[in-house]
């Protein structure tokens, strides 16, 4: 049985901290702009981002959404993922599955 459980909420349980928190403390490390790394920092929680972060973080999360339904057959759980699909108006089945076969088209045209 398949259970709606976010890689991130795993990680947090089995190593204190994601993927996400350790690329923000590195890019921190190496120097990068803070929005940027506030950015890396949030991307996994599109509702939790500082303000001047906030519209680039839900893009970014949106991508997310979509690379892994036009990648995987059963495609991660994102936590957010409903949410998100709904502020983008994609709150149909009809209208994500259209827009995936507009990107899967534009994908193929541009041969990447």
């Amino acid at each position: 049985m398949k259970k709606n459980i976010s890689v991130n909420i795993i990680e947090n349980l089995l190593d204190g901290a994601n993927h996400f928190q350790i690329g923000s403390k590195m890019a921190l490390k190496w120097g990068l702009p803070p929005n940027l790394v506030l950015i890396i920092r949030d991307q996994s929680n599109p509702y939790a981002p500082e303000e001047e972060t906030k519209d680039v973080t839900k893009i970014i999360y949106l991508a997310n959404v979509i690379s892994s339904l036009l990648t995987y057959d059963e495609p991660e759980y994102l936590s957010y993922q409903e949410l998100i699909l709904n502020e983008f108006k994609l709150d149909t089945d009809e209208k994500l599955k259209k827009f995936l076969t507009l990107i899967r088209q534009r994908l193929v045209a541009s041969k990447l």
